[in-house]
Protein backbone atom coordinates (compact mmCIF):
# COMPACT_ATOMS: atom_id res chain seq x y z
CA UNK A 1 0.00 0.00 0.00
CA UNK A 2 1.20 3.73 -1.37
CA UNK A 3 1.24 6.65 0.91
CA UNK A 4 -1.17 8.16 -1.85
CA UNK A 5 -2.99 5.17 -1.30
CA UNK A 6 -3.52 5.35 2.20
CA UNK A 7 -4.30 8.85 3.23
CA UNK A 8 -6.83 9.76 0.33
CA UNK A 9 -9.72 8.01 1.53
CA UNK A 10 -10.00 9.63 4.79
CA UNK A 11 -13.47 7.77 5.47
CA UNK A 12 -11.53 4.72 5.75
CA UNK A 13 -8.44 5.07 6.79
CA UNK A 14 -8.44 4.26 10.07
CA UNK A 15 -11.35 1.56 9.44
CA UNK A 16 -9.23 -0.24 7.01
CA UNK A 17 -5.92 0.02 9.56
CA UNK A 18 -8.52 -1.35 12.35
CA UNK A 19 -10.12 -4.41 10.11
CA UNK A 20 -6.87 -5.34 9.37
CA UNK A 21 -5.79 -6.29 12.95
CA UNK A 22 -9.62 -7.51 13.43
CA UNK A 23 -8.97 -10.19 10.63
CA UNK A 24 -5.58 -11.30 12.34
CA UNK A 25 -7.95 -12.13 15.17
CA UNK A 26 -5.38 -9.91 17.73
CA UNK A 27 -6.97 -9.26 20.48
CA UNK A 28 -5.91 -6.88 23.54
CA UNK A 29 -3.96 -8.25 26.38
CA UNK A 30 -2.83 -7.05 30.03
CA UNK A 31 0.93 -5.62 30.39
CA UNK A 32 1.98 -4.40 33.98
CA UNK A 33 2.80 -0.35 33.17
CA UNK A 34 6.11 -1.24 34.56
CA UNK A 35 7.26 -2.80 30.86
CA UNK A 36 4.61 -0.08 28.84
CA UNK A 37 7.30 2.37 30.48
CA UNK A 38 9.56 0.94 29.29
CA UNK A 39 8.73 1.32 25.47
CA UNK A 40 9.44 4.28 22.90
CA UNK A 41 6.23 6.20 21.78
CA UNK A 42 5.26 8.75 18.76
CA UNK A 43 3.30 11.79 20.02
CA UNK A 44 1.55 13.22 16.99
CA UNK A 45 0.39 16.62 18.54
CA UNK A 46 3.16 19.76 19.18
CA UNK A 47 3.13 19.00 22.86
CA UNK A 48 4.57 15.61 23.88
CA UNK A 49 1.53 15.53 26.81
CA UNK A 50 -1.13 17.83 27.79
CA UNK A 51 -0.93 17.58 31.60
CA UNK A 52 -5.24 18.12 32.17
CA UNK A 53 -6.15 15.48 29.69
CA UNK A 54 -3.36 12.92 31.95
CA UNK A 55 -4.92 14.10 35.29
CA UNK A 56 -8.45 13.79 33.73
CA UNK A 57 -7.40 10.47 33.38
CA UNK A 58 -5.64 9.96 36.32
CA UNK A 59 -8.91 10.30 38.44
CA UNK A 60 -10.92 7.68 35.96
CA UNK A 61 -8.28 5.05 36.65
CA UNK A 62 -8.34 6.15 40.52
CA UNK A 63 -11.92 5.60 40.80
CA UNK A 64 -11.68 2.10 38.74
CA UNK A 65 -12.50 3.19 35.60
CA UNK A 66 -10.95 0.99 32.86
CA UNK A 67 -8.63 2.40 30.39
CA UNK A 68 -8.84 1.90 26.62
CA UNK A 69 -6.55 -0.50 25.15
CA UNK A 70 -2.75 0.95 24.04
CA UNK A 71 -1.97 0.51 20.34
CA UNK A 72 1.73 -0.33 19.91
CA UNK A 73 3.47 -1.98 16.70
CA UNK A 74 5.10 -5.09 17.98
CA UNK A 75 9.20 -4.91 17.36
CA UNK A 76 9.24 -2.03 15.76
CA UNK A 77 12.85 -1.32 16.52
CA UNK A 78 14.32 -4.46 17.49
CA UNK A 79 12.51 -7.78 19.43
CA UNK A 80 10.75 -6.68 22.18
CA UNK A 81 11.13 -3.22 21.53
CA UNK A 82 7.93 -1.55 20.52
CA UNK A 83 6.49 1.06 19.34
CA UNK A 84 3.45 2.97 20.91
CA UNK A 85 1.13 4.87 18.33
CA UNK A 86 -1.83 5.37 20.25
CA UNK A 87 -2.39 6.12 23.77
CA UNK A 88 0.23 7.89 25.46
CA UNK A 89 -1.92 9.61 27.75
CA UNK A 90 -3.22 6.50 29.15
CA UNK A 91 0.39 5.51 29.13
CA UNK A 92 1.19 8.22 31.65
CA UNK A 93 -2.02 8.36 33.39
CA UNK A 94 -1.56 4.67 34.40
CA UNK A 95 2.12 5.83 35.60
CA UNK A 96 0.87 8.50 37.77
CA UNK A 97 -1.88 6.74 38.93
CA UNK A 98 -2.29 4.83 42.47
CA UNK A 99 -3.98 2.37 41.00
CA UNK A 100 -2.52 1.82 38.00
CA UNK A 101 -0.75 -1.46 37.49
CA UNK A 102 -1.58 -2.55 33.77
CA UNK A 103 -2.80 -1.50 30.46
CA UNK A 104 -4.68 -3.76 27.76
CA UNK A 105 -2.55 -3.33 25.10
CA UNK A 106 -3.37 -4.53 21.16
CA UNK A 107 0.42 -5.82 19.45
CA UNK A 108 -0.01 -4.78 15.58
CA UNK A 109 2.56 -7.22 13.64
CA UNK A 110 5.46 -5.88 11.48
CA UNK A 111 2.96 -7.46 8.40
CA UNK A 112 0.15 -4.44 9.11
CA UNK A 113 2.63 -1.68 10.50
CA UNK A 114 4.63 -1.62 7.80
CA UNK A 115 2.12 0.01 5.70
CA UNK A 116 1.95 2.62 8.00
CA UNK A 117 5.93 3.35 9.25
CA UNK A 118 6.18 6.18 6.98
CA UNK A 119 6.27 9.62 10.02
CA UNK A 120 3.34 11.19 8.05
CA UNK A 121 1.45 8.32 7.56
CA UNK A 122 2.00 7.23 11.53
CA UNK A 123 1.26 10.70 12.55
CA UNK A 124 -2.37 10.51 10.33
CA UNK A 125 -3.38 7.65 12.29
CA UNK A 126 -2.33 8.95 15.87
CA UNK A 127 -4.69 11.98 14.76
CA UNK A 128 -7.35 9.85 13.63
CA UNK A 129 -7.97 7.98 16.54
CA UNK A 130 -8.62 11.32 18.16
CA UNK A 131 -10.46 12.23 15.47
CA UNK A 132 -13.80 14.55 15.54
CA UNK A 133 -16.68 12.08 15.66
CA UNK A 134 -18.68 12.13 12.23
CA UNK A 135 -21.84 13.14 14.05
CA UNK A 136 -20.64 15.91 15.99
CA UNK A 137 -22.32 17.04 19.64
CA UNK A 138 -22.40 19.71 21.78
CA UNK A 139 -20.20 19.26 24.49
CA UNK A 140 -20.74 20.51 28.11
CA UNK A 141 -18.16 22.88 29.43
CA UNK A 142 -17.79 24.83 32.72
CA UNK A 143 -19.68 27.80 31.12
CA UNK A 144 -22.34 25.78 31.00
CA UNK A 145 -22.22 24.55 34.63
CA UNK A 146 -22.12 28.01 35.45
CA UNK A 147 -25.36 28.82 33.62
CA UNK A 148 -26.68 26.04 34.75
CA UNK A 149 -26.24 26.95 38.66
CA UNK A 150 -27.12 30.58 38.31
CA UNK A 151 -30.71 29.15 37.48
CA UNK A 152 -30.27 26.24 39.88
CA UNK A 153 -29.73 29.06 42.92
CA UNK A 154 -32.35 31.28 41.78
CA UNK A 155 -35.00 28.62 41.99
CA UNK A 156 -33.69 28.17 45.56
CA UNK A 157 -32.59 24.60 45.03
CA UNK A 158 -30.46 22.90 47.97
CA UNK A 159 -27.06 23.03 47.32
CA UNK A 160 -26.49 19.81 49.53
CA UNK A 161 -27.62 18.50 46.38
CA UNK A 162 -25.75 20.32 44.00
CA UNK A 163 -22.71 18.11 43.67
CA UNK A 164 -24.80 15.09 42.92
CA UNK A 165 -26.43 16.71 40.08
CA UNK A 166 -23.56 17.81 38.49
CA UNK A 167 -22.27 14.55 38.77
CA UNK A 168 -24.80 13.35 36.34
CA UNK A 169 -23.72 15.45 33.85
CA UNK A 170 -20.36 13.55 33.71
CA UNK A 171 -17.84 15.38 35.37
CA UNK A 172 -15.34 13.85 38.06
CA UNK A 173 -15.12 13.95 41.43
CA UNK A 174 -12.65 16.54 41.07
CA UNK A 175 -13.82 18.67 38.47
CA UNK A 176 -17.63 18.41 40.64
CA UNK A 177 -15.32 19.88 43.64
CA UNK A 178 -13.56 22.61 41.56
CA UNK A 179 -17.24 23.77 39.85
CA UNK A 180 -18.48 23.31 44.12
CA UNK A 181 -16.16 26.74 44.44
CA UNK A 182 -17.88 28.39 42.20
CA UNK A 183 -21.21 27.40 43.42
CA UNK A 184 -20.71 28.28 46.55
CA UNK A 185 -19.63 31.88 45.41
CA UNK A 186 -23.11 31.85 42.82
CA UNK A 187 -25.53 31.42 46.01
CA UNK A 188 -23.20 33.85 48.39
CA UNK A 189 -24.52 36.24 45.56
CA UNK A 190 -27.67 34.95 44.92
CA UNK A 191 -28.35 35.54 48.79
CA UNK A 192 -26.61 38.74 49.12
CA UNK A 193 -29.36 40.20 45.58
CA UNK A 194 -32.06 38.68 47.72
CA UNK A 195 -31.51 40.36 50.91
CA UNK A 196 -31.80 44.04 49.19
CA UNK A 197 -35.38 45.43 49.07
CA UNK A 198 -35.74 45.80 45.38
CA UNK A 199 -35.25 43.24 43.15
CA UNK A 200 -31.34 43.76 41.86
CA UNK A 201 -29.51 41.87 38.88
CA UNK A 202 -25.48 42.55 39.12
CA UNK A 203 -25.05 44.90 36.51
CA UNK A 204 -22.76 43.36 33.21
CA UNK A 205 -21.10 46.67 32.10
CA UNK A 206 -19.56 44.29 28.97
CA UNK A 207 -23.28 44.64 27.68
CA UNK A 208 -23.88 47.01 25.13
CA UNK A 209 -20.52 48.35 25.01
CA UNK A 210 -21.17 50.45 28.33
CA UNK A 211 -18.36 50.16 30.31
CA UNK A 212 -16.23 51.48 27.05
CA UNK A 213 -18.36 54.34 27.18
CA UNK A 214 -17.62 55.44 30.79
CA UNK A 215 -13.61 54.87 29.33
CA UNK A 216 -14.95 57.22 26.61
CA UNK A 217 -16.46 59.34 28.97
CA UNK A 218 -13.03 60.06 31.32
CA UNK A 219 -10.79 60.11 28.15
CA UNK A 220 -8.73 63.95 28.12
CA UNK A 221 -5.37 65.10 26.72
CA UNK A 222 -3.22 63.62 28.85
CA UNK A 223 -4.72 61.00 31.15
CA UNK A 224 -4.66 57.13 30.62
CA UNK A 225 -7.88 55.86 30.93
CA UNK A 226 -8.01 51.90 31.42
CA UNK A 227 -10.80 49.75 32.33
CA UNK A 228 -10.61 46.73 34.86
CA UNK A 229 -12.71 44.09 36.54
CA UNK A 230 -11.85 43.57 40.46
CA UNK A 231 -11.75 40.01 39.33
CA UNK A 232 -8.79 40.58 37.18
CA UNK A 233 -7.21 43.70 38.01
CA UNK A 234 -3.90 43.68 35.86
CA UNK A 235 -1.39 46.51 35.06
CA UNK A 236 -0.35 45.07 32.22
CA UNK A 237 -2.68 47.38 30.27
CA UNK A 238 -1.16 50.43 31.72
CA UNK A 239 2.37 49.83 32.17
CA UNK A 240 3.07 49.38 28.71
CA UNK A 241 1.00 52.31 27.70
CA UNK A 242 2.92 54.08 30.22
CA UNK A 243 6.37 53.34 28.87
CA UNK A 244 5.24 53.89 25.28
CA UNK A 245 4.11 57.20 26.34
CA UNK A 246 7.30 58.54 28.19
CA UNK A 247 9.34 57.13 24.59
CA UNK A 248 7.55 59.12 22.61
CA UNK A 249 7.94 62.32 24.75
CA UNK A 250 3.60 62.20 25.53
CA UNK A 251 4.26 61.04 28.86
CA UNK A 252 0.44 60.97 30.91
CA UNK A 253 -0.08 63.28 33.76
CA UNK A 254 -2.68 61.58 34.69
CA UNK A 255 -3.68 57.28 35.02
CA UNK A 256 -7.66 56.39 35.49
CA UNK A 257 -9.52 52.89 36.06
CA UNK A 258 -12.70 52.32 35.47
CA UNK A 259 -13.56 49.15 37.83
CA UNK A 260 -16.31 47.05 37.40
CA UNK A 261 -17.77 43.58 39.50
CA UNK A 262 -18.04 40.97 37.73
CA UNK A 263 -20.20 39.23 40.99
CA UNK A 264 -20.74 39.43 44.50
CA UNK A 265 -17.94 37.65 45.53
CA UNK A 266 -15.47 39.78 43.61
CA UNK A 267 -17.06 43.07 44.74
CA UNK A 268 -16.58 41.77 48.29
CA UNK A 269 -12.90 40.43 47.96
CA UNK A 270 -12.21 44.02 45.96
CA UNK A 271 -13.20 45.89 49.14
CA UNK A 272 -12.41 43.46 52.17
CA UNK A 273 -8.92 42.42 50.81
CA UNK A 274 -7.77 44.03 47.08
CA UNK A 275 -9.03 47.62 47.07
CA UNK A 276 -6.12 49.00 49.69
CA UNK A 277 -3.18 46.99 48.74
CA UNK A 278 -3.89 48.35 45.09
CA UNK A 279 -4.66 51.49 45.84
CA UNK A 280 -1.06 51.29 47.32
CA UNK A 281 0.25 50.21 44.33
CA UNK A 282 -1.55 52.57 42.32
CA UNK A 283 0.24 55.57 43.99
CA UNK A 284 3.76 53.73 43.31
CA UNK A 285 3.06 54.14 40.13
CA UNK A 286 1.86 57.63 40.27
CA UNK A 287 5.08 58.33 42.07
CA UNK A 288 7.29 56.49 39.82
CA UNK A 289 5.52 57.81 36.28
CA UNK A 290 5.31 61.21 37.82
CA UNK A 291 1.10 61.50 37.56
CA UNK A 292 -1.82 61.40 39.13
CA UNK A 293 -4.29 58.26 39.70
CA UNK A 294 -7.50 57.64 40.45
CA UNK A 295 -9.97 54.87 40.38
CA UNK A 296 -13.48 54.91 40.04
CA UNK A 297 -15.66 52.08 40.69
CA UNK A 298 -19.28 51.85 39.07
CA UNK A 299 -22.13 50.83 40.32
CA UNK A 300 -22.59 47.42 40.40
CA UNK A 301 -26.15 46.87 40.83
CA UNK A 302 -28.90 47.14 38.61
CA UNK A 303 -32.30 47.35 38.93
CA UNK A 304 -34.77 44.21 37.63
CA UNK A 305 -37.55 44.66 35.14
CA UNK A 306 -41.02 44.20 37.62
CA UNK A 307 -42.95 41.31 36.55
Amino acid sequence: MTLSEIVRDPRKFLKTFQDKIKEEGIDSVPVSIDIIKTWKHVQTRLHSTVQEHIDHLVELIDSGVKPDPIIVFMDFYDPEKHLIVEGNHRRQACIESKNGQSLDVVYVPKKIWKDYKDPMVLNQLGLAYNAHPVKRQLVLNRNDAKNFMFKYFAEKKPIEDLPYVLATFGYTKREVKSLMSKGEKIKQQQDYLGSLSKNYVFRNWKENGDLQKEVEKKKKPGALVVSMSSGNFSYDKMIFKLSDAIDNDKAYSEMCVILHHPDHPAMTEWVDYWAPKHNKVMKNFARAFNCSFNIIVLDHLKENAEL
